[in-house]
């Protein structure tokens, strides 16, 4: 996503989702074979992906856990210019149907049943087993201010922990964080 918004002359929509469950449904869409394990695949993946790309070009080439508490809050700011969708379970049409009314679309009226058969055919306890929260924490944090933010709510105290208090043992060390 580009620095610049135009929230005047545009809308933007952000759809959240499950961060873990949206890391192993890309991974059963680009490895359908499952070769190589969820584990490897997902070691070259970026850390926190809805937070990277709500970012923008300043998160582009931060390195894995490296994202600051500036970048988290400049991401934040961001994320008050979108209309969220949830895109997970009964919160997808009321929040689809916030935003085409805004927008002057018809609404939907019947339930939405998530496709997400192929990721409830796993066990997801064994999946997210040793589970580096790291990968994930920041995009749990962002969906909870969005849901804050969404409900017309007070924004929650997210309680990140910036640094070495993590115990990250790779050179960001100084720079990681967890919720």
């Amino acid at each position: 996503m580009y620095d610049s918004l135009a929230p005047s002359h545009y809308h933007y929509l952000v759809s959240l989702r499950d961060a873990k469950r949206r890391y192993f449904s890309h991974y059963r869409q680009v490895v359908p074979s499952g070769t190589p394990s969820f584990r490897l695949w997902l070691q070259g993946q970026p850390d926190n992906w809805t937070l990277r790309h709500l970012c923008g070009e300043k998160c582009a080439s931060i390195p894995k856990f490296g994202i600051t508490p500036s970048l988290f809050q400049y991401t934040i700011s961001r994320l008050q210019h979108f209309d969220v969708i949830f895109a997970d379970g009964e919160k997808f049409v009321p929040s689809f149907n916030r935003f085409a009314m805004k927008l002057g679309w018809k609404i939907m009226h019947r339930n939405y049943k998530s496709n997400t058969g192929s990721v409830q055919a796993y066990d997801l306890n064994a999946v997210f087993e040793n589970w580096d929260e790291r990968m994930t924490h920041l995009d749990d944090a962002l969906y909870h201010f969005a849901t804050a933010m969404y409900n017309g709510e007070q924004a929650p105290n997210l309680n990140i922990v910036w640094g070495p208090k993590t115990h990250c043992i790779n050179p960001c060390c100084g720079k990681c964080s967890a919720y």
